[in-house]
């Protein structure tokens, strides 16, 4: 299935820093390392259809076939591994 509609980058990723909440800086390399080193494939995934491809949530569980509950779930698991990781990394 096609998806909808293109979110750029920068604003994708600033609404997932906004999300995450905290005093994280902007810093865009860091948040795209996270994302790929830190997440499971499945909560990458998830991420990036709803943050980066600009689907809601009931388009993303759809697609996977799973409920939107689950969606909500995982990706409130991924933001707080995201926020783990920016926390441990600021603080080095």
């Amino acid at each position: 299935m096609a998806r909808t509609r293109f979110v750029p980058i920068e604003s994708a990723e600033r609404e997932l820093l906004n999300r995450l909440g905290g005093s994280f800086k902007p810093d865009a390399r860091l948040l795209r390392r996270i994302i790929a080193d830190e997440l499971t494939p499945v909560q990458l995934r998830y991420l990036e259809d709803y943050y980066f491809n600009g689907l809601g949530m009931s388009r993303v569980a759809e697609l996977n076939g799973v409920s939107v509950s689950t969606v909500s779930r995982t990706l409130k698991r991924a933001r707080e591994r995201i926020r783990r990781a920016m926390s441990y990394a600021m603080r080095k």
